[in-house]
């Protein structure tokens, strides 16, 4: 056999070929990023409770002195509330005790389905003071009525004393007066607090014939109540020409109409 068919037979030698494997890369699963915790939602404030409204306080026939009785009986309250002592105790040296008495037992607001308005002194102080000319220590104001008449007190006690008299007289000198605003002229109504509660403000006849009651009760039906801050004003006024009869009567609001009355 030649070398060369001896060459034939060998087997070439098989490659052990097998091809190593890259090594698998390990992948290392990266932890997902911890999501951050929300921020605790701050506990809400406590709602505040709403303060609870002010009672408005009615006042009952016979609540505090008789005298006041007639009045409540011929123009009963409608909204009034009793004021706080405090500002009470403020007023207490320019008032007698009486007056006082009055406005503890039947309060400051509206009466008689709006026909009379009292009030805090300070509320009305500045339009009376325009009407008489100036300030006094020794008025008071005390309300109006829906035509815009403008009530007060005046404290004669030291005048009375300097007169020369004395006891009860100089102790109680005082007297209650109404400021006309549609004739702009000033009357008398009463020389004591009693007196003008109960035979004034009480008296029916006295509201017709002093205040012109008889007006407002012919407009009330059509124009209703008027609210705290308004008041019946004729239009035309009746000092540019117009006419005092209740059809001519319209709801206004009070300041405005009574700062337009003073001007004319």
């Amino acid at each position: 056999m030649s070398i060369r068919k001896a060459a034939k037979k060998k087997k070439a030698p098989t490659k052990k070929a097998a091809r190593k494997k890259a090594p698998e890369k390990k992948t290392t699963k990266k932890a997902a990023p911890k999501k951050k915790a929300a921020p605790k939602k701050e506990k809400a404030a406590p709602k505040k409770k709403k303060a609870a409204p002010k009672k408005k306080t009615v006042v009952r026939r016979g609540d505090g002195p008789s005298w006041v009785a007639p009045f409540l009986h011929a123009l009963p309250p409608d909204d009034v509330e009793i004021p706080d002592e405090d500002r009470l105790e403020s007023l207490a040296e320019r008032v007698p005790e009486p007056l006082m008495d009055a406005w503890r037992s039947v309060g400051w607001g509206r009466f008689g389905k709006g026909f009379v308005v009292l009030v805090d002194p300070e509320e009305l102080e500045d339009v009376l003071d325009e009407w008489l000319g100036g300030p006094s220590s020794t008025r008071v104001p005390l309300g109006r009525t829906a035509l815009g008449d403008l009530l007060y007190f005046r404290d004669l006690r030291e005048r009375a004393r300097q007169l020369g008299f004395t006891g009860d007289v100089a102790d109680n000198a005082c007297d209650v007066n109404v400021v006309d605003v549609r004739y702009k002229r000033v009357s008398r109504l009463s020389t004591s607090v009693p007196e003008f509660f109960s035979t004034v403000l009480g008296d029916p006849n006295e509201l017709e014939a002093t205040m012109r009651k008889d007006l407002f009760d012919a407009a009330l039906p059509r124009l209703g109540p008027p609210d705290r801050n308004e008041m019946y004003g004729f239009v035309p006024a009746l000092a540019l020409g117009g006419s005092e009869n209740p059809e001519s009567l319209q709801r206004v609001r009070a300041r405005e109409h009574l700062s337009l009355l003073f001007q004319l």
